[in-house]
């Protein structure tokens, strides 16, 4: 998706453990609307036993190499 703000990318990721502590190093990020959350799933919560969480929402980058860094930086913060 592209409009006047850049490139957009939807992007979904997965992780281990419970969903609330990957928030925090997210935060940053949210305030600057660089990423947008549009799903979040902790799978601690699930009722069939252990899932990973599910963090799902789009980047917004000046251009695509800048939206595709900011991928890399949302997993990486998400791994943390």
């Amino acid at each position: 998706m592209e409009d006047r703000t850049g490139v957009s990318l939807t992007c979904s990721f997965e992780r281990p453990g419970r969903l609330w502590n990957a928030l925090a190093p997210l935060e940053e990020l949210a305030r600057a609307r660089s990423f947008i959350p549009l799903r979040l799933y902790d799978g601690s919560e699930s009722k069939v036993g252990e899932a990973p969480s599910v963090v799902t929402g789009f980047v917004r980058g000046r251009d695509r190499d800048a939206a595709q860094n900011l991928v890399t930086e949302v997993e990486s913060r998400l791994l943390l």
